[in-house]
Parts: C-alpha cells; structure tokens; sequence
C-alpha cells in the first residue's frame, strides 16, 4: 500500500556462492586435475584448465547478472483471506545490458522474471500466503539469478516497505440478505425484502463470487460467455447489512458474513449499507462501494 523509492543492486548487496552443480563440477575438474597429474596426460591438463577458467569467468558474469539493476516499488491487489496475496514488482535495467535467468524468491515461493531488455524495465511477481485478514506486509525477499552455466548462485536480499490488504474469507455457504431494509427508526415494510419482489434489471459479466443460480445459460447457449441476471429490489429501499443482526457469533464469523452479504449484494446489484461499532457506510452500489465495505471489514478493529 505504500513503498519505498527504488532499490539499486550494487556490489555491497550482491552474494557469490557455489550452487550444488557448481560443487560438483569443482570436484569433478580436481579429479581430472589430480588424472593429469598422476598420467602426466597434457590433453587432460588442457581440458582440467580449460574447464577451471569457465568456471572462474562465470563467476564475474553471474555477479553482472544483478549488479545496477533497480527494484522499483510492489503493490498488490486485494485478495480474501486464504488466498495468495500478488505483489507486482517493477524491475530497471540502468547499465545497457540484457538481464537473463533472474529469479524473486520468498521463503519456498519462487518466481521466474522475463529476460530485460537493455535500459528496459519488466515485472515480477511475488506471492505471499494469507491466513487471515488485515493488512500483510511484504517483508524480506531476495532476487537470484544462476546465469550463465549454473555453476553459481548470485542472490541479494532486499526489503520494501510494501503491503497489501487482506479481506475476510467470505463463508462456503452465504447465508440470505437479512430482511432489514429501513433505516433506523423507520417502519418496516413488510414487501421489502421478500422473495419474489425483484424486478429483473440487466445482464453483466460472471465473477468468481456470484451463484451459479443466476447464470443465464441461454445467453452462454449461444456462445456470448457466461453472464448472470441481476435484480433490483422492488420496494426501492436499501438493505442494510447489520453487525448486530448476528449475536452470539464471534467477532471473526461475524465479518465473514458480512462478507459473504457484501458479495452477494453486489452480485445482485442491490443498494446496500454497512453497519459496524463506531462505522457507517451509507447505502449505495457499485464497484467502489462494494471495496469501500470490504475494506471496512478487513480493517475491522474488534472492540
């Protein structure tokens, strides 16, 4: 959510080790090193350096292979709780050089990076798990690369101050709307809210989080994708989705409903208001409020 400025790779922050091919091609070469010795053989002398000096040349190469580059700051696209949380990472090349075999790694998560173009700038991404929502931070990662034989491993560990938000994962089985369409203090309707009392208002893309019941598969029939039917409400009255509606749930249960409510507001293209200890959000609908009530619950402080 916020970052910051660029990090430079320099010759401070970059490490050199042997990778496990590496080691095995050393050991290999002194046996071939200690034959040539033994047989006084020059062609297996020759071979023995020959070998030894790649080794040693690709050392420098795989150390230019990180050195100038600039990470750029990571952002991340909201995610529900349980899912991976996406980090996109702007990568600079500064020397004129293309940049190949260059990897983003964090904890057992890795992910390859598209070969640079010289003073060019590409992306990479990280994925970070989530357990839970709230606001996870990216933390410490590091960017690697084995290039050009795969005989050392060159890596730097970095740290941006980058996070992202987390939602509450909504419930399996979202319970229905709640009945409760009045603001407070006024008379309940007793048409609003009912089954039955939407009036059919237009088709729009399926998203992930809608039910399957409200496809229209006569419209995926004839080939023009999957889209599903969205209703207004018949009494032109907005719903409001209650903290109090769900006594004797814990607090975590609580905003995975609401969750789930939120979700199946939207895909219903209802009007809709969110109420929580100390928040408000006014009924409305669209895109933006349906991110403004997930956040809202994802930022949820419990009393």
């Amino acid at each position: 959510m916020s970052d910051l400025p660029e990090a430079e790779l320099t010759r401070r922050s970059i490490f050199i080790l042997p990778s496990r091919y590496g080691i095995i091609c050393l050991f290999v070469v002194l046996g071939m090193l200690l034959g040539a010795v033994n047989y006084a053989n020059n062609l297996a002398y020759a071979i023995s350096f020959l070998l030894g000096s790649m080794g040693l040349v690709s050392i420098f190469h795989t150390y230019r292979n990180l050195a100038g580059l600039s990470l750029g700051p990571a952002s991340a696209e909201p995610v529900f709780a349980g899912q991976k949380l996406c980090f996109e990472l702007r990568i600079r090349e500064t020397t004129g050089r293309s940049r190949a075999t260059l990897w983003l790694k964090k904890g057992k998560e890795m992910s390859r990076i598209p070969e640079i173009e010289p003073f060019k700038t590409a992306s990479g991404r990280i994925f970070v798990p989530t357990s839970r929502r709230g606001i996870v931070n990216l933390g410490r990662f590091s960017l690697l690369t084995l290039y050009p034989l795969g005989l050392f491993r060159a890596w730097s560990g970095l740290h941006l101050q980058a996070s992202g938000l987390v939602y509450p994962a909504p419930m399996d089985n979202p319970l229905d709307i709640p009945d409760k369409n009045r603001e407070p203090g006024a008379k309940r309707s007793d048409s609003a809210g009912r089954p039955g009392q939407e009036d059919f208002q237009d088709l729009k893309q399926y998203e992930k989080s809608e039910s399957y019941k409200r496809i229209n598969w006569k419209s995926y029939a004839k080939e023009q994708g999957l889209l599903v039917k969205r209703f207004a409400a018949g009494s032109g009255q907005p719903v409001w989705l209650d903290w109090l509606d769900f006594p004797g749930r814990d607090p975590e249960t609580r905003l995975s409903i609401l969750c789930s409510l939120v979700l199946k507001a939207h895909s219903q293209g209802r009007t809709y208001g969110l109420r929580l200890p100390g928040n408000t959000i006014p009924p409305s609908g669209g895109q933006r409020h349906r991110d403004r009530c997930l956040q809202a619950l994802a930022l949820f402080e419990i009393p």
